[in-house]
């Protein structure tokens, strides 16, 4: 399992952003992902429901998935984790943190 951290630039509770996740330097050669799902937890504030930030479902293209992220609670800090299966089965994660502000 490989995992990659960082901070997005935060958005507004009001707006919906299409988040992406690329995992092409993360693939071994001849290998390509499958499927993808995405977890949502607060690190910072509290929100008794994050994974309703997600909107839909998370589409993927190629060695990259998009994901649209709405809501959230002002003064919170999400992190999202998008665990892609490969087709060798291997386990890929790419996690992201997403603070939400008031508008």
């Amino acid at each position: 399992m490989l995992i990659d951290a960082t901070t997005w630039p935060a958005k507004y509770t009001v707006e919906r952003v299409t988040a992406e996740f690329d995992f092409s330097k993360d693939l071994a050669a001849g290998d390509s992902v499958v499927s993808v799902q995405l977890l949502v937890t607060t690190v910072a504030g509290a929100d008794a429901a994050p994974a309703a930030l997600l909107f839909g479902a998370a589409q993927l293209k190629g060695a990259r998935a998009f994901q649209q992220l709405q809501g959230g609670l002002a003064g919170c800090s999400y992190r999202i984790d998008c665990r892609a299966t490969t087709a060798n089965n291997n386990l890929l994660v790419l996690a992201r943190v997403l603070p939400v502000l008031a508008l």
